[in-house]
């Protein structure tokens, strides 16, 4: 298997395929990265316009600045999905139209490509299927192709992960990977309990935006002259240091300052079209974001271990936050081995994911197993005659997954199935199914129920008792772990009858929230 970055070959160097910002020129030409920023019909964030991260509070937020005009208008959700179908449709087009793609797909006998997605992990299922529409709209399951899905969490692991066996990874390494896109991190042994991502930067971009406003005492609301001001809080955010006032490019039209600019503003260099922004304006919105990351950074490497750290993500570039996070890493003895940090380029976990699913000649296998530490014990309905007129009626249960004692947590394999028999009185009605989790001798409350289409007199079962009143039927509970953008188990139950299994009576999905990635 050989994996390479790809990016269209009219694309400027460096141009990462899928960042944050993206644009729909006049003639419907998508374009992404740089070239993007400069347009005026620009789109960022489009993640909040699906559906933002809940401790965003977005109703604060000035959208129509951060998201631009056209993210702006397309805030609906079917306005976002038709947007995001364009795009993907302009950038599949492209992959499958360039030489080089068409000469390894020739070469290598491919008829079908392997499609892998990202997408945030705080999305719920509305957000997922707006997300899963746009990409079939796009025309990704054309010609018997195949689309996976993922967190960016586990994406940007993914791409980490190929960089680091091709350069310094060794045998037994533990390696904490946080994206840091906004005010929390995400690590892969705890991707259902923080994924809360992606929430700082409209919120440091929105303070710096606003000390902009009200030092020159301009509205900079729409247009041209709030994508300039945009740009240059994001300048300002992504330079600073923590040393100096950065300036930053603010090349406003001299028709507007004339007629809204009042002149006594002492940061503003109207004549080199340059705003310096104060350090101490720049620590105070990127403080919080920098204390919170740092304290999950300790919290993950005190709970799991870790030897090395590699940040990746937009705020990750920051040379302020970069100098926060390693200071505090040398006068923290319980960290201060874990220096240097690793940086790796990309704007976010979607540019990461292109460096290693970008695939030649082979399809990518799912890279992580999954561990857990509960147990999962199936309980059904069993009816056993006790004398004459008497029957016991209760329910029994069979392990489908089992964490033994003195074990932590046990390898759950991605398919699996386990026989049980249950039994029916004649003339009383049929009990459902239950699927508890156990951990130790204690039971969670029940993931699901399922009523199993038989009856005393279907004719499907596999025996009876001595007098005709209990008749017993074989089932077989399979289960499929589904790693995609949530982690979720499919459970089916299945008559086996002595004519042979008959098709699937009943079902069971549930998220899974407790379950550890490792590396397979």
């Amino acid at each position: 298997m050989e994996v390479r970055q790809w990016s269209p070959p009219d694309a400027p160097e460096g141009t990462p395929v899928t960042p944050s910002i993206l644009s729909l020129t006049n003639n419907q030409v998508a374009e992404w990265g740089h070239p993007a920023a400069a347009e005026r019909n620009r789109v960022s964030y489009m993640k909040l316009c699906i559906e933002g991260p809940p401790v965003v509070p977005v109703g604060s937020l000035d959208l129509k600045t951060l998201l631009g005009e056209e993210g702006f208008k397309r805030q609906q959700r079917r306005r976002a999905e038709r947007m995001i179908c364009k795009y993907l449709g302009h950038l599949r087009e492209a992959f499958c139209a360039d030489d080089n793609v068409r000469r390894v797909q020739r070469i290598n006998n491919l008829r079908q490509i392997d499609w892998h997605f990202s997408m945030p992990a705080c999305w719920t299922a509305e957000g997922i299927r707006t997300m899963r529409s746009a990409v079939e709209g796009a025309g990704y399951l054309d010609n018997d192709n195949a689309v996976y899905y993922c967190t960016e969490g586990v994406a940007a692991a993914i791409g980490v992960s190929y960089r680091l066996r091709a350069d310094i990874a060794r045998v037994g390494d533990q390696v904490l990977i946080c994206d840091i896109g906004g005010a929390t991190t995400m690590s892969f042994r705890q991707v259902a309990h923080d994924s809360t991502a992606d929430c700082a930067n409209p919120v440091v971009e929105q303070q710096l935006l606003q000390h902009l406003r009200q030092s020159l005492g301009l509205a900079l609301g729409s247009g041209e002259v709030a994508r300039l001001a945009l740009e240059a809080a994001r300048t300002a955010k992504e330079t600073f240091d923590g040393l100096h006032d950065p300036e930053v490019d603010l090349p406003l039209d001299e028709e507007y300052l004339r007629r809204h600019y009042n002149g006594e503003c002492n940061n503003f260099d109207r004549r080199g079209q340059l705003f310096r922004y104060p350090a101490q304006v720049l620590r105070n919105s990127l403080d919080p974001v920098a204390n919170h990351v740092m304290g999950h950074i300790i919290l993950h490497i005190r709970a799991h271990g870790a030897n090395r750290v590699v940040m990746v993500g937009g705020l990750s570039c920051s040379p302020y936050l970069r100098g926060r996070i390693e200071s505090h890493f040398e006068n923290n003895p319980d960290v201060s081995q874990l220096l240097p940090v690793m940086y790796l380029p990309g704007l976010d976990p979607v540019t990461i994911i292109s460096h290693g699913l970008t695939i030649k000649g082979s399809t990518l296998i799912h890279p992580m197993q999954y561990q857990s530490e509960w147990g999962y014990e199936i309980f059904y309905p069993f009816s056993q005659r006790l004398g004459t007129d008497l029957f016991d009626h209760r329910r029994r249960h069979v392990a489908a997954i089992r964490v033994l004692q003195g074990q932590d947590r046990v390898d759950v394999p991605a398919q699996g199935n386990v026989l049980f028999r249950l039994s029916i009185q004649r003339g009383r009605p049929v009990n459902p199914i239950t699927i508890k989790p156990r951990k130790g001798p204690d039971y969670d409350e029940p993931v699901g129920s399922a009523f199993l289409a038989i009856s005393f007199d279907c004719g499907l079962h596999a025996g009876e008792s001595h007098d005709g009143t209990i008749r017993y039927f074989d089932i077989q509970a399979s289960w499929e772990l589904l790693a995609g953008v949530h982690l979720e188990f499919k459970w089916a139950f299945q008559v086996v009858a002595p004519a042979g299994r008959y098709p699937q009576d009943a079902g069971i999905t549930h998220s899974v929230d407790h379950m550890t990635p490792r590396w397979a």
